[in-house]
């Protein structure tokens, strides 16, 4: 369960770092820093959930929630808000 909710906020962190925060003009060499600044909250959060294994299923599921979610609104309904906003701007 360790490695499991490592990893998942380890992902988390680096998407929304990536994604949405740092510009497209970062240096490369940040790349790897922030991979070690989300594994270390990662650990963090993995040591919390060895010793809690409720709060371990807790974050599981939401990451696996959040990880559906994401996948079900790329697929079926990003299109309708790219439409909508491009017919907006006519």
């Amino acid at each position: 369960m360790f490695t499991i909710a490592t990893f998942a906020m380890m992902t988390l962190c680096c998407t929304l770092l990536f994604g949405f925060i740092l510009p497209s003009s970062t240096p490369s060499f940040m790349v790897g820093l922030m991979l070690l600044v989300c594994l270390g909250v990662g650990c963090g959060l993995g040591y919390g959930v060895y010793h809690w294994p409720k709060a371990g299923v807790v974050v599981i599921g939401l990451f696996a929630g959040t990880l559906l979610g994401t996948l079900t609104y790329v697929i079926f309904f990003s299109e309708l808000s790219v439409n909508e906003k491009m017919q907006q701007n006519r």
